[in-house]
């Protein structure tokens, strides 16, 4: 997909880790099992462009979430 900004891009980048964590109850589960589960069955999603500053990873993203969740 294209995006007009990178912001957007990222946006949607998010939504898709989110997306994997909408049905997980955060409260069964240590940080070391949400993180370890969305890095073997999440989807990994990244951004390509020609602005080197425009960048996402989709697994530090996650590793943040994790750390919320299990707060």
């Amino acid at each position: 997909m294209e995006y007009d900004s990178c912001e957007e891009a990222v946006a949607t980048c998010k939504e898709i880790v989110d997306r994997f964590f909408e049905h997980v109850n955060a409260n069964k589960f240590s940080f070391e099992e949400l993180y370890s589960g969305y890095t073997m069955f999440g989807e990994d999603p990244f951004i390509v462009s020609d602005d080197e500053r425009c960048m996402f990873s989709a697994w530090d993203y996650a590793k943040k979430r994790c750390l919320e969740m299990c707060a």
